[in-house]
């Protein structure tokens, strides 16, 4: 592993991209509210494809586990 490419890829995460929300500077309620606008929309809109990927994941690998 370069050691250097490492530290510049770290160095890196530092840089939020332009419009990004300051999380440092934001009341409680309106960070939970953000979280839940931006999170909770994204994995109830995901939600069907992991289901489908988890069922075929235990049909194949799953023989034998009981619940």
């Amino acid at each position: 592993m370069n050691l250097q490419v490492l530290a510049q890829d770290l160095l890196k995460l530092d840089n939020v991209p332009d419009g990004t929300p300051d999380f440092d500077k934001m009341e409680l309620d309106v960070l939970c509210e953000y979280i839940v606008d931006k999170h909770h929309s994204y994995v109830s809109e995901a939600i069907p494809m992991i289901l489908s990927y988890s069922q075929k994941v235990a049909q194949v690998h799953g023989a034998g586990i009981r619940l």
